[in-house]
């Protein structure tokens, strides 16, 4: 049987034996284990090592200096230098350390704790071949790396849901309550990462990877805080405010400490939670009372997973220094997944909102771009369209634009009554759209005056279509009221705003040049001898 994945690698934590004030040898039944500080301020364990292959070894610290020795020979060191003084420690660390082909040896490993309570703190070993370490590292926080990959690739998701538009026709907007959702999401992702020790693989930077563990923390919290200030009713903003400013309060003389060095986050980090959980009780008291949830289940299913996250979470924080660090890790996790769990729910519901308002504004956005009474395009469609051509991909492209009028239409009106004319005003169109309908787009851009707009077509084409058009008019019998038109017609090629509009001119200066024409032939038929009418 051969398996793709490397043999995993071994635990390396019996053996091990401290020498105490006399020197005598004081075994270690198991790593991790503590083990008394020596004089210098530092803890040394000890192992009696045989190998005939080059072989691998991991140990891991956490706020401590490290240094592997062989038989008295440094093989390795670790050791914080160079940092501003408010930096007294970085954090959990793993070292990799390939150890030379020796029959026999004496392995020490020597720590030295930079902040209380990690004082002869030794974690687990382990030794095999480099892949099979790396393997190990990554399956122990397999948990952690799925759950950080999971909110990373949601936090993204849901900022893009938030960013994307609503309607082309100017009423653009942004769900910012999504955008700051997707951010705090995104952040406890890449924290989560942090916490899987991952990165570590990726970057060696431990000041980077020191901002990745805490500072990333206030900017979780600064996400979460914009995304209250985005969900707040307006009754409620003076409560929210109060409670910002609380919290950005505590969170400046927190980093005041820190960069004083008074105290370090690592020390009064129970500080951020108890502002993490406070705020977290407020968000859901926001989304239960403000937002309106498709159903009950939906509603319930929210409160019940973030009141367990918010519990688990408080837990944590008082477990932190009476249980071990592997069980408050695990339930740390498990809160973590609880609110995954809540925020998927609230970007489920805003996102039915959000679809819902893109359905409400594309049926405003037809709305205003057909002219009721016709049923052809708007004047706001004309203006829409010639803002917002693409003229780069109608290079050469042939155009025509042509401008219709309706004549004594007003006279009709005034007589007949404007039920009259709107019927009228409908067979015309009809006239048009049985015409022009396949060729082109109609406009009507006032009470009686209309574009049509043909593509590709040549002088020939578009005679012949107007000579169709002036037969469909004589003999429309939608209305028993006949009526005429004038109209003119420019042909173009498009290449900016303004070649629409000098085309639009030149059509309107012949379709009045037609209308006078026509008027004269009316006039001159009325005052005709013999006319009966």
């Amino acid at each position: 049987k051969v398996s793709l994945l490397p043999a995993p690698a071994q635990n390396y934590n019996v053996g091990w034996y401290y020498l105490d004030e006399d020197g005598k040898t004081v075994y270690i039944p198991t790593l991790p284990a503590k083990v008394p500080v020596d004089y210098d301020g530092k803890a040394r364990i000890y192992h009696n090592y045989m190998a005939s292959s080059r072989k691998t070894v991991c140990f891991f610290t956490h706020h401590q200096d490290a240094s592997l020795l062989i038989n008295g020979v440094e093989m390795y060191r670790f050791k914080l230098e160079g940092n501003p003084p408010w930096l007294k420690s970085y954090r959990a660390l793993y070292h990799i350390v390939n150890l030379p082909i020796l029959q026999e040896c004496t392995i020490c490993l020597e720590l030295k704790a930079l902040v209380r309570g990690r004082e002869g703190e030794f974690n687990e070993v382990y030794m095999g071949d480099r892949a099979a370490i790396l393997y190990r590292l990554m399956t122990n926080r397999a948990d952690k790396l799925g759950l950080g990959l999971s909110l990373t690739i949601f936090g993204a998701i849901v900022m893009l849901l938030g960013c994307t538009t609503i309607s082309p026709v100017n009423a653009a907007s942004r769900d910012l309550s999504l955008v700051y959702l997707g951010l705090t999401g995104l952040s406890l992702g890449i924290w989560q990462l942090e916490e899987s020790r991952v990165l570590q693989f990726f970057f060696g930077s431990q000041a980077l990877h020191w901002c990745l563990e805490y500072m990333l923390q206030f900017g979780i919290l600064s996400f979460a805080l914009l995304f209250t200030r985005s969900i707040t009713p307006g009754r409620m903003t003076g409560v929210t405010n109060i409670f910002t400013g609380i919290i950005l309060y505590f969170a400046g003389l927190q980093l005041a400490l820190q960069l004083t060095g008074t105290q370090q986050i690592t020390s009064s980090a129970v500080i951020l939670y108890v502002m993490f959980i406070s705020l977290c009780l407020y968000i859901a008291f926001l989304i239960v009372f403000t937002m309106k949830f498709s159903n009950r289940f939906l509603r319930g299913s929210f409160l019940v997973a973030m009141c367990a996250s918010i519990m688990l979470f408080a837990s944590v924080i008082f477990m932190e220094s009476s249980r071990p660090k592997n069980i408050t890790d695990f339930w740390l996790t498990v809160s973590l997944i609880f609110m995954f769990f809540s925020l998927s729910i609230v970007v489920y519901q805003k996102t039915i909102e959000k679809f819902e308002t893109m359905k409400e504004a594309k049926l405003y956005e037809k709305l205003a771009l057909v002219d009721f009474n016709t049923g052809v395009s708007s004047k706001t469609a004309w203006f829409y369209l010639v803002e917002q051509f693409e003229y780069e991909k109608h290079v050469g492209r042939i155009y025509c634009l042509i401008m219709f009028d309706m004549n004594n239409l007003k006279k009709l009106n005034d007589t007949l009554g404007h039920l009259v004319g709107d019927k009228v005003i409908q067979a015309f169109c009809d006239c048009m759209r049985e015409t022009f309908g396949d060729k082109g787009e109609i406009y009507r851009i006032g009470g009686d005056e209309f574009i049509c707009l043909l593509e590709g077509l040549d002088e020939d084409e578009v005679k012949g279509l107007l000579a169709a058009f002036d037969r469909r008019v004589a003999n429309q019998k939608e209305t028993d009221h006949k009526f005429t038109v004038a109209y003119g017609w420019a042909m173009f090629k498009p290449r900016s705003r303004d070649d629409f509009v000098a085309a639009q001119q030149r059509a309107d200066s012949l379709m009045y040049d037609m209308k006078k024409r026509m008027k004269a032939q009316d006039a001159m038929a009325a005052a005709a001898p013999g006319d009966a009418t």
